[in-house]
This record gives C-alpha cells, structure tokens and sequence, in this order.
C-alpha cells in the first residue's frame, strides 16, 4: 500500500469513528464517554 492511500485510510476510520462516537451521544451516552471502551466495560 502506498503512503498517500495509508493516509486516506487513516483519515475515513478517524471519520468513522467519530460519527460512531457523536451517534452515541447523541442516543444517550454521556457526553464525556462518547467512545469509550474502557467506559462501557466499567458501566456493563
């Protein structure tokens, strides 16, 4: 894989994630949580 397509990939699971991590805010996590794995190992 060449860098500039490395990069790209970087940058679309970067978006991705943050559009997960708003979504569930927005469904009713708490603000500061977001995407947080060790959060919801803590709260389940």
């Amino acid at each position: 894989m060449n860098f500039k397509a490395e990069r790209i990939n970087i940058a679309l699971a970067g978006g991705i994630i943050g559009i997960i991590s708003v979504a569930l805010v927005l469904m009713g996590n708490p603000a500061n949580m977001g995407f947080c794995l060790a959060c919801f190992i803590r709260w389940h």
